[in-house]
C-alpha cells in the first residue's frame, strides 16, 4: 500500500541547501523568524519543554511541506492566534506526535473522543486532512521525517534560544489546602514525586506559628514543562484539584495568580479613585449651595 503521506512535489527538507551556497545564521533566522517567535511562545510563555516545542514546530513544517495546508502555519499562528489558542493547537499536535511515536495506546484505550480530538488543528489543513490511525500506521517513517525537520531547524534557527533561562516564578505552582486538613511539605513532595517523578526543586510552605496550619504552598519544579503537566492534572486532566492523603489540594500557576492579584488591585484602585471623585463632586456642590 502506498504511503498516503508521501508528497511527489515537495521535499520535506525545504528550503534546500546547495554545497556552493553559503547561508548565514542571520538569513536562517530571518527565514524562520515566525517559527522562532512561536518557539519562544511555546517555551517561555506556555512552558512546553524544549524537545516538545521543537517537535511541535517540526510537525507543523512537515504539514506545510507535505501539502496539507496553504498556510504558513508559523506566521499564521503568530499573527492570528491568541496564546491560549496556540496552546490548544499545540496540545493537539502533541497528540499526533504520540501516535507517531506509537505511545498513544493509552489514549485510545480510554475511548475518549475528546482526548484524541485534533479538530482545531484540522481547521488549518485546507488541502487535505490527517487521520490519527494513519499517523499510527506510518509512524516510523513520518516521525523520522518530523525529527529530521525539527533537528535541522533547531540547529540552524533556534541557536541561542535553546538555553532559555526560565526564572523560578515561571516554574512555580501555587497550591492551596483545605482548612482543617493539614499537610506537610513532605506530604506534598511524596505525593507529586510519586505521581510525576523527581520534578520538584523546592517547596515553600506558608509561614505559620508552631500550632498553625499552612493553607498554601509554592512548589518550584525543575523544568517549566512540568508546570503545564501538573496544572493540567496529568491523568486527572480537566480537574481543578488533586487529593493528597484524602485531602483536597488545588493548584494554580503562580504567574497567573500574580496577574489575578494585579487585576484585582487595579479594580480596587479604580474604586478608590471613583470614591474620591465622588467626594470632591459632593464637596463642590455643597460649596455652590
Amino acid at each position: 500500500m502506498a504511503n498516503p503521506f508521501a508528497s511527489s512535489t515537495q521535499s520535506s527538507l525545504f528550503p534546500l541547501t546547495f554545497p556552493s551556497v553559503k547561508i548565514s545564521n542571520d538569513e536562517y533566522h530571518h527565514f524562520y523568524s515566525y517559527e522562532r517567535a512561536l518557539f519562544h511562545t511555546l517555551v517561555a510563555v506556555l512552558h512546553f519543554g524544549v524537545n516538545e516545542a521543537t517537535l511541535v514546530i517540526g510537525f507543523l513544517l512537515w504539514l506545510e511541506r507535505g501539502g496539507y495546508t496553504s498556510y504558513a502555519l508559523g506566521k499564521f499562528f503568530h499573527n492570528s492566534l491568541s496564546v491560549s489558542e496556540i496552546d490548544e493547537v499545540a496540545d493537539e499536535v502533541l497528540i499526533c506526535i504520540k501516535f507517531l511515536q506509537k505511545t498513544a495506546s493509552n489514549l485510545m484505550s480510554e475511548g475518549s473522543r475528546k482526548i484524541c480530538n485534533i479538530s482545531k488543528l484540522q481547521c488549518f489543513l485546507d488541502q487535505k486532512s490527517i487521520h490519527l490511525d494513519e499517523l499510527y500506521d506510518y509512524g516510523n517513517l513520518i516521525y523520522d521525517e518530523v525529527c529530521c525537520i525539527a533537528t535541522d531547524v533547531s540547529e540552524k534557527a533556534f541557536d541561542g534560544m535553546l538555553n532559555l533561562v526560565t526564572p523560578p516564578d515561571q516554574r512555580t505552582i501555587f497550591l492551596t489546602f483545605s482548612k482543617g486538613y493539614p499537610l506537610s511539605a513532605d506530604d506534598v513532595r511524596d505525593y507529586f514525586t510519586g505521581m510525576f517523578g523527581d520534578i520538584i526543586e523546592s517547596i515553600h510552605m506558608q509561614p505559620v506559628e508552631s500550632d498553625g496550619q499552612p493553607i498554601y504552598a509554592r512548589m518550584v519544579v525543575r523544568d517549566p514543562s512540568w508546570v503545564r503537566k501538573v496544572i493540567k492534572g496529568g491523568c486527572l486532566r480537566g480537574k481543578s484539584h488533586y487529593v493528597v492523603n484524602n485531602k483536597l489540594v488545588r493548584k494554580q500557576k503562580s504567574a497567573e495568580l500574580e496577574k489575578e492579584k494585579a487585576v484585582l488591585m487595579e479594580k480596587v484602585a479604580k474604586l478608590e479613585k471613583d470614591r474620591e471623585d465622588d467626594k470632591a463632586l459632593i464637596a463642590s456642590q455643597r460649596s455652590l449651595d
